[in-house]
């Protein structure tokens, strides 16, 4: 039985980004620093607010977490940018959407500019497994937060 962790992701999407924009963010400082400092605060709350009360393994924010696993909202080809390259930051692979039976692991929210505040607008994912494009598989793909959900076959709710 698949476990829902829709409302655990969300909520620590929106308290993750308002931390930082509200309380962290400051124009006048060094965002590439200011960033890199609020990456250990955002590993903690991320085990706090999804690992610990689902029973997940702390595998880390933004390292691939296989036990959170994404997947389309719609049953239907959802819009993606996945990367040229294993691990690489160009975002034009030729194919443009995945299908909603292919296997996508969470690593974590993302934006292109994080200079200007935190909006977390796309998820960041691996993609474990997609059988009628396996040179896909391995690579990192970019979907817009509003066209997935996020599912664990693992853990257990402490909250259910």
């Amino acid at each position: 039985m698949n476990i829902s962790l829709d409302n655990a992701m969300s909520a620590f999407r929106l308290a993750s980004r308002d931390l930082f924009n509200n309380h962290f963010y400051n124009s006048y400082l060094d965002p590439f620093l200011l960033r890199e400092t609020y990456a250990d605060l955002q590993v903690l709350l991320f085990q706090k607010m999804v690992e610990d009360p689902f029973s997940l393994d702390q595998v880390g924010y933004g390292e691939v977490h296989r036990d959170i696993l994404v997947r389309n909202r719609l049953d239907s080809d959802t819009p993606a940018m996945i990367n040229r390259d294993i691990d690489s930051g160009y975002w034009d692979y030729p194919v443009k959407s995945i299908p909603s039976d292919v296997v996508m692991c969470f690593i974590s929210f993302f934006d292109f500019d994080e200079t200007r505040g935190m909006e977390s607008m796309y998820v960041l994912v691996e993609i474990d497994c997609w059988s009628e494009q396996k040179d896909v598989e391995g690579k990192r793909a970019l979907i817009e937060f509003q066209h997935v959900f996020f599912e664990s076959i693992k853990g257990s709710s402490a909250l259910e």
